[in-house]
Order: C-alpha cells, then sequence, then structure tokens
C-alpha cells in the first residue's frame, strides 16, 4: 500500500508514511502470529491476528489487529510504533469504540494543533502532534471517558470540525463518517464509492472499490465507474444479506444464487440478486431523504478535490467527483441533479414511498 501511494498518513496530506516498517507485520519487535483470530471456527480467511507487547512502555497491551485499527492509530497519527496501535486498540476494545473514526479523529486534531487551530490550553496541556504516541493514548482515554478535552474530541471528526473554525476542508469525513484507509485520489471507483455510500465514509459499504481498482489501468478512468460502483454495491447488499463475509472473494454472484435457491426452495437467478440489491439501496436513499439529506451531502473533504495528491504513482492528482456522480447517477437511473430514485424506478422495484 506505501509503494501504491494508497496509505493515508498524517490526517489524508499523504498517501506515503515513510515511517511504515514501525507498523509493518514483517518488522515488529513482538513479532507477527501465524494463526489468526476468525469469527467462526471453519474461516479459511481471519481478518485480524491476536498479539501482545513483550516490553517497554506498552508491555501487556494486547489486541486483536487489523488494517484500519494501524490506518487509524498509525499512519493517520503519523505513529511508527505497532506497540502504541496496540495499546489504542485495547483501549477501544474495553470502551467499545471504533478504532477508524477514534484514529482518524485525534489525527484530524493533530492537524488543526499544528496549523494553530487548538493549543495546548485546549488539550488539557497535551502536546497533540503527529508521530507523538504518548500524545494520542493520552487523548484516547480522555476520549473514551469523556475527560475535559475527551468531551469535544468523542463528538467525531464532522462536529469537532464544525467548532474548530477554519478545520473543515481537512475534516476526513462524508455525512459524519470517517474514512476507512484507502487514499483514494487517484482510485475515483473508492472516491465515488466514499462520496455517495449512504452510511458516509464506509469503506465496505459499498464493496471497496480499492480492493479491486487498485492494479487496474483505469483507476483514473471517470466513464464507467459508476456502473463499477453500481454494481459493487449490489453484490455487496446480497452479500450482507446473505451474512457471507466480505474477503473470500471466490464466493461469486452465481454462488450467491445458487444458495438462495437452496435456502428458500425456489429458483433464483443472478439478477433476482441485482434487483434486491437496487431494491435495497434505493430504500437506504429514500429514508436518507425523508431525513434530510440530499445530493449535496454526496460529497468529500476540500482537501481531495482541490490537493493535488503529492506522493506516489497517482502524483498530482484530485478527484473529479462532480463527472463521477453523474456517472452513477446515471447508473443507477437516479434523477438528474438532484440523485434521488424517480417514481418509475421505484415502481419497477415494487417499492411505495
Amino acid at each position: 500500500m506505501n509503494t501504491l501511494g494508497i496509505r493515508p498518513t498524517r490526517n489524508w496530506q499523504t498517501g506515503q508514511f515513510e515511517g511504515w516498517k514501525g507498523i509493518d507485520k514483517s518488522t515488529t519487535p513482538m513479532g507477527w502470529p501465524e494463526k489468526g483470530r476468525a469469527c467462526g471456527p471453519y474461516c479459511p480467511t481471519p481478518g485480524c491476528r491476536e498479539v501482545e507487547v513483550k516490553e517497554g512502555p506498552y508491555k501487556g497491551a494486547h489486541s486483536d489487529i487489523e488494517w484500519e485499527t494501524v490506518y487509524g492509530f498509525g499512519t493517520s497519527c503519523g505513529v511508527d510504533k505497532m506497540e502504541a496501535v496496540i495499546a489504542a486498540s485495547q483501549i477501544c476494545d474495553e470502551y467499545g469504540v471504533d478504532t477508524i473514526s477514534a484514529g482518524v479523529t485525534i489525527g484530524f486534531a493533530m492537524e488543526c494543533f499544528e496549523k494553530g487551530l487548538i493549543d495546548e490550553r485546549d488539550t488539557d496541556g497535551i502536546e497533540l502532534r503527529f508521530g507523538n504516541d504518548e500524545a494520542m493514548i493520552a487523548t484516547l482515554n480522555k476520549m473514551v471517558k469523556q475527560e475535559g478535552f475527551g468531551k469535544q474530541i468523542f463528538k467525531g471528526t464532522m462536529r469537532l470540525s464544525q467548532e474548530i473554525k477554519g478545520s473543515e476542508a481537512f475534516a476526513m469525513h462524508t455525512k459524519g463518517m470517517e474514512f476507512g484507509g484507502y487514499e483514494c485520489r487517484g482510485l475515483n471507483g473508492q472516491a465515488l464509492q466514499f462520496a455517495i455510500d449512504n452510511r458516509g465514509g464506509c469503506h465496505h459499504g459499498y464493496g471497496l472499490p480499492a480492493r479491486m481498482e487498485v492494479f487496474d489501468d483505469t483507476r483514473l478512468n471517470v466513464e464507467g465507474k459508476g456502473e463499477y460502483v453500481k454494481n459493487a454495491a449490489i453484490s455487496r447488499m446480497a452479500r450482507d444479506c446473505l451474512i457471507i463475509c466480505s474477503f473470500p472473494r471466490l464466493f461469486s454472484d452465481e454462488l450467491m444464487a445458487q444458495a438462495c435457491t437452496a435456502l428458500f426452495g425456489e429458483p433464483w437467478s443472478v439478477e433476482d440478486l441485482k434487483e434486491s440489491g437496487m431494491r435495497i439501496m434505493c430504500q437506504e436513499r429514500l429514508f436518507n431523504m425523508r431525513e434530510g439529506i440530499t445530493e449535496k451531502d454526496d460529497t468529500l473533504p476540500l482537501r481531495l478535490l482541490e490537493e493535488p495528491k503529492p506522493d506516489g504513482p497517482t502524483k498530482g492528482t484530485v478527484v473529479p467527483l462532480k463527472e463521477l456522480k453523474e456517472e452513477y447517477y446515471r447508473a443507477m437511473g437516479y434523477d438528474l441533479p438532484t440523485g434521488n430514485p424517480p417514481d418509475t424506478l421505484l415502481r419497477e422495484l415494487g417499492i411505495e414511498k
């Protein structure tokens, strides 16, 4: 990910982290277990590895570690110590806090501190700079306990940015949800998915295009990305409804249709799955419309739209969001420019407003 330039670093200022060796599984001092921790006893692709810090200031800290946590408390905060990432992950485990949102929010606060938008009077005396793992852990402890500055930062990136004047351009969220760990300047499908996802900046909700797109020569294209994200989303909707893990990619749409046929006792085709996925996506969109969320909320921070990516193979790129959104709305059959599902589409899907 570092070589490809898609590792969001220091609150998405860059896509490459010079301290990556300190948080890479092959170079961490505590080693890395071969056996992962899985959700079930027969999983062939466990998503986490349980590790424990054996020495140093974080000795005894232990947690199940996966990429998004390493991104949140590692690269996003400019921290190059896996031991600190593990300690932060354990705190989140104990308090039931999401590691992506917590880490990205702290990384955002670090940038605010370094830009002079907040200072030690705001942070309870903590020098909240990138790379300061002790400051990160201290701030996280305040966050989970909602003590002092923690009462502010606990609100998340969006609400914190609304309170810190001049910070909204680099508040890395959409619709209030912090982004998963995939720099999307230069990955247009992933950028589009972050923008239009009905939940916000979720990297999984609509199929994680970055996973398929990163080695694709069309990653900078606009044409076809709407259909690309639509198809990934439909497949993900079906996968989630069948309670199938997102990691075994060999579980194809055809296999899911066969599973539905076996489960429900009536023939299911891939087209039936696609129609179900479309119905779910439109119903989510209608819910958001009812709650006042509009096309204007299908957006990205100005950092991704106006600041050219400074490094990596896609150096110099920004996200062409307007064109990407139009591609997606057309692919979905939504109205332009509102991005709303028209009544004709809803009737075809059997949806009543």
